[in-house]
């Protein structure tokens, strides 16, 4: 969150850390449609403020799944650009969401290269990525378990994204380079004929001193 952090943010006993914490429960439970009962173990720390925290689900049928509990962090960025999560003051590049479900093993999200190479390429890098995972029963049915979902380029492909921001940079310091270049040869030659006029001008009033400041008229008309 951008907000100036406070040393008693961290503190759980602070009056501080209270308001805090009411207040990024009862927007994130309205966000996600739960009980605030529902969000635990909620910490800050400093950078400006990292808010870290669990949301936690009881799917008791499939008919009670909604649509944001089955993509909770799709539900959470859309909050955070219609504005509803404006209060928060939440960097839309720091949100990181992980789901663990009791009684299955989940593997990594992961996303295909071709996504990757034609959404996160040059000015698109905050377009969106669908990634999968899989789902293997171990106690429990997978069946409630989301296997795709939506994410942006910083997180679904690191690699295209750095590799952008690598070639902006390289672009930028080139021209200063070249600007530079210019700037020191434009006084090169500024100083050059400034010294070659000083140099052929003479301090008497004589015939070889007139044909002197010919010779330098000629010269600054070049210059």
């Amino acid at each position: 969150m951008l907000q100036k952090w406070m040393p008693e943010f961290a503190n759980r006993s602070t009056e501080a850390y209270k308001r805090m914490h009411d207040t990024l429960v009862n927007e994130i439970s309205k966000v996600l449609q739960i009980t605030k009962e529902g969000i635990r173990n909620v910490n800050f720390t400093k950078g400006s403020i990292v808010a870290r925290f669990e949301v936690v689900y009881t799917f008791q049928s499939q008919g009670n799944v909604s649509k944001d509990m089955e993509d909770p962090e799709k539900a959470l960025r859309n909050a955070i650009q219609s504005g509803q999560l404006r209060d928060l003051h939440i960097d839309p590049e720091s949100l990181v969401v992980s789901q663990s479900f009791s009684g299955v093993n989940l593997t990594s999200w992961t996303s295909k290269p071709d996504e990757c190479s034609s959404k996160c390429h040059n000015d698109k890098h905050n377009s969106k990525v669908e990634q999968n995972h899989e789902c293997a029963e171990v106690t429990a049915s997978c069946d409630d378990v989301p296997l795709t979902r939506e994410t942006t380029c910083h997180e679904a492909c690191p690699a295209y994204s750095s590799a952008h921001a690598s070639r902006k940079e390289m672009f930028i310091i080139i021209g200063v380079l070249i600007v530079a270049v210019v700037i020191a040869v434009g006084v090169v030659v500024i100083i050059k004929c400034k010294r070659d006029r000083h140099k052929h001008i003479s301090t008497s009033p004589s015939i070889s001193s007139m044909k002197q400041l010919t010779n330098n008229d000629e010269l600054q008309s070049r210059c």
